[in-house]
């Protein structure tokens, strides 16, 4: 029997689905600020900013779908003629243009909307990094993008979604076992069936430790995470589930393992199929 593989995506974001945060649509506006430290602290440094600038020309215009606080914005925006950084969650657009202001960039457009955006949003390059895992119609993202982008498009995602990295953790608080997100190798196939011959590459020095202190920031950030409200009570829980699954090691840090590797999977846009 043929596989329906747009519904099974579909089963699968809707199965791990997560509420939205205090903010009524933005369910990123506790975490905003924490991504835009850790774009900060990264720097320059990015494994797919890196590999997908060997199919960037300091002419193009590229389009960052679900720019976030600005983690590849900023430095595409250094490489390339334009970036229009699509962004729909209020919280990370702020972090997102305070950036792009102190870095002095004016060469980036921040466009609030979601995906498929309903502004005429186009570009040679149309990127999408870490947003698709929760994108219940996952074919008309992709077809979009694929309308949008001149040249090339393309997705970073992890073998295995990066939330999933915690479902030890998350188990552990919640007593349940959650179903996985679907993750690269399953936008990869989607991607074939909808016509859309895509191809994929592991982005070499994306692997991280995943591994976390018990100071109230840290095991805040925990409990966003896994879906607990990050007070007195929250914090009780994450901190009894950490000292059950990973006890803390000599330094003080829970280790739960690595995050990655992250894939770039891309495809000629339908312009340059001809």
């Amino acid at each position: 029997m043929d596989t329906d593989l747009a519904a099974e995506w579909r089963a699968m974001v809707l199965a791990t689905r997560e509420p939205d945060g205090p903010t009524p649509g933005d369910r990123w506006a506790r975490r905003a600020g924490r991504f835009d430290r850790r774009s900060r602290e990264a720097g320059a440094a990015d494994p797919l900013v890196d590999v997908l600038g060997a199919h960037l020309a300091p002419g193009d215009e590229v389009v960052d779908v679900g720019a976030g606080a600005g983690r590849h914005v900023v430095p595409l925006a250094r490489r390339c003629r334009r970036v229009v950084a699509v962004e729909p969650s209020a919280s990370m657009r702020e972090h997102l243009e305070r950036r792009v202001a102190e870095e002095g960039l004016a060469n980036v457009d921040v466009v609030a909307d979601r995906w498929p955006s309903a502004a005429r949003v186009e570009g040679d390059v149309v990127l999408s990094a870490h947003v698709l895992y929760g994108v219940e119609d996952a074919p008309a993202f992709l077809h979009a993008m694929d309308v949008a982008a001149r040249r090339l498009c393309a997705l970073c995602l992890g073998v295995v979604a990066p939330a999933d990295a915690l479902a030890p953790l998350r188990a552990s608080v919640h007593g349940a076992a959650f179903p996985r997100r679907p993750a690269a190798l399953d936008a990869l196939a989607l991607l074939h069936r909808l016509g859309l011959p895509a191809e994929l590459q592991l982005l070499p020095g994306s692997e991280r430790d995943l591994d976390f202190g018990a100071t109230d920031d840290e095991v805040d950030e925990l409990c966003l995470r896994v879906n607990v409200d990050p007070d007195a009570l929250g914090r009780a829980r994450v901190r009894r589930a950490l000292e059950t699954i990973a006890p803390a090691d000599a330094a003080g840090r829970h280790r739960l393992g690595r995050t990655g590797p992250n894939a770039l999977v891309t495809w000629r846009a339908r312009a340059a199929r001809g």
